[in-house]
Protein backbone atom coordinates (compact mmCIF):
# COMPACT_ATOMS: atom_id res chain seq x y z
CA UNK A 1 0.00 0.00 0.00
CA UNK A 2 1.02 3.36 -0.99
CA UNK A 3 2.74 5.51 2.27
CA UNK A 4 3.74 2.55 4.34
CA UNK A 5 7.19 2.55 5.05
CA UNK A 6 9.69 0.85 6.91
CA UNK A 7 11.29 2.60 9.26
CA UNK A 8 15.15 2.96 9.03
CA UNK A 9 17.75 2.69 11.67
CA UNK A 10 20.36 4.53 11.70
CA UNK A 11 23.82 2.51 12.19
CA UNK A 12 26.82 4.35 13.47
CA UNK A 13 30.65 2.42 14.17
CA UNK A 14 33.34 3.63 15.88
CA UNK A 15 37.06 1.99 14.94
CA UNK A 16 39.22 1.40 17.89
CA UNK A 17 42.69 0.50 17.26
CA UNK A 18 45.81 1.38 18.84
CA UNK A 19 48.16 4.08 17.89
CA UNK A 20 51.97 3.08 17.54
CA UNK A 21 54.16 5.28 19.34
CA UNK A 22 56.93 6.78 17.67
CA UNK A 23 60.66 5.60 18.92
CA UNK A 24 62.32 8.65 20.33
CA UNK A 25 66.09 8.21 20.45
CA UNK A 26 67.97 10.53 23.07
CA UNK A 27 70.91 12.08 21.91
CA UNK A 28 74.16 10.31 23.47
CA UNK A 29 77.11 12.38 24.99
CA UNK A 30 78.92 11.35 22.21
CA UNK A 31 76.52 12.95 19.39
CA UNK A 32 76.53 16.40 21.38
CA UNK A 33 80.65 16.24 21.25
CA UNK A 34 80.93 15.44 17.70
CA UNK A 35 79.29 18.47 17.18
CA UNK A 36 82.31 20.31 17.39
CA UNK A 37 84.58 17.66 15.89
CA UNK A 38 85.64 18.64 12.53
CA UNK A 39 85.78 21.70 10.45
CA UNK A 40 85.91 22.27 6.45
CA UNK A 41 87.61 25.14 4.59
CA UNK A 42 87.67 27.42 2.40
CA UNK A 43 83.81 26.91 2.17
CA UNK A 44 82.54 27.70 -0.26
CA UNK A 45 85.36 26.02 -2.28
CA UNK A 46 85.78 24.86 -5.78
CA UNK A 47 86.26 21.46 -5.54
CA UNK A 48 89.09 21.56 -3.55
CA UNK A 49 89.11 22.29 0.45
CA UNK A 50 90.78 20.74 3.77
CA UNK A 51 89.00 18.66 6.77
CA UNK A 52 90.28 19.83 10.02
CA UNK A 53 89.36 16.77 12.51
CA UNK A 54 89.56 18.62 15.86
CA UNK A 55 91.93 16.03 18.21
CA UNK A 56 91.71 13.33 16.35
CA UNK A 57 91.82 9.66 18.01
CA UNK A 58 93.08 6.91 15.88
CA UNK A 59 92.15 6.52 12.28
CA UNK A 60 90.05 8.94 10.89
CA UNK A 61 87.28 8.25 8.41
CA UNK A 62 85.30 10.86 5.99
CA UNK A 63 82.64 10.21 3.68
CA UNK A 64 81.62 12.81 0.90
CA UNK A 65 77.59 12.54 -0.22
CA UNK A 66 75.76 14.53 -2.80
CA UNK A 67 72.39 16.09 -2.32
CA UNK A 68 70.58 12.79 -2.86
CA UNK A 69 73.02 10.95 -0.38
CA UNK A 70 74.83 9.17 -2.87
CA UNK A 71 78.87 8.40 -1.96
CA UNK A 72 80.93 10.52 -4.01
CA UNK A 73 84.12 10.13 -2.05
CA UNK A 74 85.75 7.95 1.17
CA UNK A 75 88.82 8.82 2.87
CA UNK A 76 90.41 6.81 5.49
CA UNK A 77 92.57 8.85 7.00
CA UNK A 78 95.49 8.68 9.95
CA UNK A 79 95.51 10.55 12.87
CA UNK A 80 97.17 13.61 11.72
CA UNK A 81 94.28 15.44 11.61
CA UNK A 82 94.51 17.35 8.09
CA UNK A 83 92.85 15.74 4.82
CA UNK A 84 93.10 17.95 1.45
CA UNK A 85 90.36 16.59 -0.35
CA UNK A 86 89.76 17.18 -3.93
CA UNK A 87 86.46 17.30 -5.39
CA UNK A 88 87.14 19.38 -8.63
CA UNK A 89 85.75 16.82 -10.91
CA UNK A 90 82.48 16.60 -9.54
CA UNK A 91 79.62 18.91 -10.33
CA UNK A 92 78.95 22.18 -8.75
CA UNK A 93 76.42 22.05 -5.85
CA UNK A 94 76.59 21.41 -2.33
CA UNK A 95 77.54 18.28 -0.65
CA UNK A 96 78.20 16.28 2.99
CA UNK A 97 80.84 15.74 4.51
CA UNK A 98 80.61 13.08 7.54
CA UNK A 99 83.06 12.32 9.92
CA UNK A 100 84.00 9.63 11.97
CA UNK A 101 86.81 9.27 14.41
CA UNK A 102 86.95 8.20 18.38
CA UNK A 103 83.31 6.87 18.04
CA UNK A 104 81.59 10.00 17.42
CA UNK A 105 80.03 10.93 13.74
CA UNK A 106 78.89 14.42 12.47
CA UNK A 107 78.50 15.95 9.21
CA UNK A 108 78.51 19.39 7.57
CA UNK A 109 77.45 20.56 4.05
CA UNK A 110 80.25 21.88 1.60
CA UNK A 111 79.21 24.17 -1.71
CA UNK A 112 81.62 22.92 -4.29
CA UNK A 113 81.23 26.54 -6.70
CA UNK A 114 81.91 25.97 -10.17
Amino acid sequence: MFGHHQPQQAVSASIVGEVDQPDIKNAGINDVIANNLFSVYPNPNTGLFTVKVDEPKGMVNITIMDATGKTVRTIAGDASGEYSIDLSEVAGGVYMVQVTNGGNTAMQRVTVAK
